[in-house]
């Protein structure tokens, strides 16, 4: 296992820093939570993603090698879980000329997965309100070569995009750390744009809360059901107690449709 990061450093940004949360405990603990995780998606991994996706290392990010396992990170685990969780409901792995816009896209990790495992994506348009991350996107996805189809767009640029570009819409732990004007805004722009669904992580074990400049929280369902959607899936990401028990992660995957 790799260090711990200066979180102001560009050069290790996916290490720990703002972008990926660690589990925090001792090397020992944190490597039997990740084999415990590893374990989980593997046993769950029939497209063989986790060999062919491979993990190296790259820019900080902290790496897990097990006897028989190929090299595993949080990276590829939350990715892998989170696109099995989009096939099971939306057949993404099948699908052709699909379109997808990730608000928050952070440094580009669920981009870059996304671009290298599912052959028919046209489009992976990444969105980020803070600069940094717009830059730091831009550059990852053209480091791993899959920019097209991952395409960055400045968020001022959002308004331009014209409707029905889209087939869904990808907020992974964002909206939770949006205040709520952030996010009526957003849901605006996907009502305009017309996207069908809305794959989003909270970070809420229940409920669906913003984050606002005074700390308070806000309940932001409400602005996502005014756009017109409705949650039509819910899963917990682990759906293993034994394994959500000892990991210690309660996060949900929640879909949403656009109703007609």
């Amino acid at each position: 296992m790799q260090k711990w990061i200066d979180v102001g450093s560009f050069r290790y940004f996916r290490g720990e820093s703002m972008y990926v949360w660690h589990y925090r405990e001792s090397p020992r603990t944190s490597r039997l939570k990740y084999f415990i995780f590893l374990n989980y998606i593997a046993r769950r991994d029939a497209r063989g993603l986790l060999r062919e996706l491979g993990e190296d290392g790259a820019f900080g990010c902290w790496t897990f090698t097990y006897p028989g396992f190929p090299t595993c990170s949080r990276d590829l685990l939350d990715s892998l879980n989170e696109l099995y969780f989009l096939d099971r409901h939306l057949d993404v792995f099948s699908r052709t000329g699909l379109r997808l816009i990730d608000i928050g896209a952070g440094y580009g990790r669920l981009a870059h997965r996304a671009s290298s495992a599912l052959s028919g994506l046209s489009d992976y348009c990444c969105v980020d309100a803070v600069p940094e991350s717009t830059f730091l996107c831009e550059y990852y996805t053209q480091f791993r070569g899959v920019a097209p189809p991952a395409r960055v767009v400045p968020l001022p640029e959002v308004p331009n995009l014209p409707p029905a570009s889209f087939d869904l819409a990808i907020n992974v732990h964002s909206f939770s750390e949006c205040t709520l004007a952030a996010t009526e805004w957003w849901m605006r722009e996907l009502a305009r744009l017309h996207v069908p669904w809305l794959f989003l992580v909270p970070n809420e074990a229940a409920g669906f809360l913003s984050l606002e400049a005074d700390s308070s929280r806000i309940d932001y369902l409400p602005a996502i059901e005014s756009a017109g959607y409705r949650l039509v899936a819910e899963e917990r990401v682990f759906a293993d107690d034994a394994v959500r028990e000892l990991i210690e992660i309660n996060d949900r995957f929640c879909l949403f449709q656009l109703q007609q």
